[in-house]
This record gives C-alpha cells, sequence and structure tokens, in this order.
C-alpha cells in the first residue's frame, strides 16, 4: 500500500514540474520563496510580479540590476549586467511587510520571464524601526552622479600615486550622495576593498576609540567594478543617512585598497556640509532593461 501511495506521488510531482516548465511564468508558493532559483540574462528582461507595493530592494552583487517597472509598483525588472555573473541573492521587501528573497543565477536563454506569486499569506514579515529605505530611488540619484565634476570640497592625502576628490556633497530625502573621483599617476592599479565612514573628534590629541561613531554607508556605488589606473579616473559615489555635525567633530571616510595598503581618507567637516546641495527632483534612471 506504501508502495502504491509513493508511485502516485511521484506521478503527480513529475506532472507538476512538466507542466510549470511549459507555461510563460511561473507561480512562486510558499515554499518557494527562501530557495527558488531565478535564472536571468544580459540580452532579455525577467519580470517579478509581486502582490503589493514594492518599497524596498536589495542586490546581492553589482553585476545584476533591478528597478520597478515603469508605470507599476509591485513588478520589479530583473537583468543582468554582466554575462555569467556568480550566482548571487536578491531581497525584495514589499508594502505589507513581506520579505520576499530569492537566489539568483544566471542563464543565455531564461526558459521562465515571468514569475507571478501565488500565496504570500505566511511570507516572514519584515518590521521597521523607520521607514525602510528605497533603495531603487536611491541607486537611481547616485548613477546620475557617478562622474560627477563640481566644485572640489576636499582631497585626500597621495598615497602611491593615488589621491581621491570628494567632487561635492548633495542631499536628498534622508541621504547624503558624495561622488568621488580617485586619480592613480602609478603603474599599478587600484581597487577599492571597502568603504568605511565615523564620526570623529577633530584634534587628535583628544581622539579615543569611544568617540568614535561609525555610520556605516547606505550604499557604495561602483564600489565592485572600480579600477583606477593610470591616467584613467574612476569614480564612486558612497550614499550616506543624514547627520550633522558639530564643530569640534568631522567626518572620516576611508577608501581601503583591496590586497594593498594604499588606504585613502577624506576628511569632511562642519563647512562642507554647509555647501550640501539639494537635489528636489530625481533624474531620469539612465539604465533600461
Amino acid at each position: 500500500m506504501r508502495t502504491v501511495k509513493f508511485t502516485i506521488s511521484l506521478v503527480l510531482f513529475l506532472n507538476l514540474t512538466c507542466l510549470n516548465g511549459q507555461q510563460p511564468s511561473a507561480q512562486l508558493s510558499k515554499d518557494s520563496i527562501l530557495f527558488k532559483e531565478i535564472l536571468i540574462s544580459d540580452n532579455m528582461t525577467t519580470h517579478i510580479v509581486f502582490p503589493d507595493q514594492i518599497t524596498m530592494i536589495n542586490l546581492g552583487s553589482s553585476e545584476i540590476a533591478a528597478q520597478r517597472a515603469q508605470g507599476s509598483t509591485n513588478v520589479l525588472q530583473l537583468k543582468a549586467i554582466s554575462p555569467e555573473f556568480q550566482r548571487t541573492n536578491l531581497t525584495v521587501i514589499t508594502s505589507s511587510g513581506s520579505l520576499h528573497c530569492f537566489a539568483v543565477g544566471y542563464t543565455k536563454e531564461p526558459k521562465v520571464m515571468i514569475y507571478r506569486f501565488r500565496d504570500t499569506t505566511h511570507t516572514p514579515s519584515a518590521k521597521f524601526i523607520r521607514p525602510p529605505v528605497d533603495l531603487i530611488r536611491i541607486r537611481s540619484i547616485a548613477q546620475n552622479l557617478v562622474l560627477t565634476k563640481g566644485r572640489r570640497l576636499t582631497r585626500s592625502h597621495r598615497v602611491g600615486g593615488v589621491k581621491a576628490d570628494l567632487q561635492g556633497i548633495y542631499l536628498h530625502g534622508d541621504q547624503f550622495y558624495l561622488p568621488i573621483i580617485l586619480y592613480n599617476t602609478g603603474a599599478v592599479g587600484f581597487q577599492v576593498q571597502g568603504i568605511s565612514s565615523s564620526l570623529v573628534p577633530r584634534s587628535r590629541h583628544r581622539e579615543t576609540a569611544i568617540q568614535h561613531l561609525e555610520i556605516k554607508p547606505l550604499m557604495v556605488l561602483g564600489q565592485q567594478e572600480l579600477d583606477c589606473r593610470m591616467d584613467n579616473p574612476a569614480g564612486m559615489v558612497v550614499v550616506l543617512p543624514k547627520f550633522s555635525l558639530a564643530q569640534d567633530r568631522k567626518m572620516v571616510i576611508r577608501i581601503l585598497e583591496r590586497e594593498g595598503t594604499r588606504n585613502l581618507e577624506l576628511n569632511v567637516k562642519n563647512q562642507h556640509l554647509a555647501k550640501a546641495k539639494v537635489i528636489l527632483e530625481e533624474k531620469t534612471e539612465n539604465y533600461e532593461p
């Protein structure tokens, strides 16, 4: 009797699998939300249809791009920027507080172009202490500021032929946008391992570890693909939550070199924040799927 039940279950599973492969869109159920792998391409756009408005998105890699479909609030468009990228992840939070996690892989010709949610009643909920950050909008604004050449506010010290210029400070909503351009006059290329930022006392002799307040960047656009070589400037944009500075404190942004010791520092002071330019309207996104 057990053998008969197992055979019937196996046949039903195989039939459902075959039927799903024949459909132009895939239905994502409760069990597939955390483990479903979405395969995308660099020459086709994949869509995910959510039951609620998309409020936040987090990409595990800069080698994939995502945006809400124009005229829609619940349709996400996905596309690979680089072919054959390494398997990564995607996290989306919707207005109902539902948390959706996916594994994202590459395929040259995706068999499924549209993913739809069938049941989200048991989807894990996200609880916020403050309103969620719209990373889609932040990325769009930051993309328009890459390699922006404004009036230089401050410059790092030169280390091994490498220096960094802060090309201005921009404010939109509750975020500061800091476009940074790196210059390299040496023969060895410069790649970024990581970015850190913290508030410290302006006087070094009064500086203690307890007085350091780290402010974690919300996004660093251009960090992963940045490769600054001789006479070829490279740009990135550091996005920080809005903050204020007392007269006796400063913000220190540290740019750490990958597999090297040419670490750079930029000092942002109160007078620099006073020159921040307010972005009144969001510019048109550069990325078009």
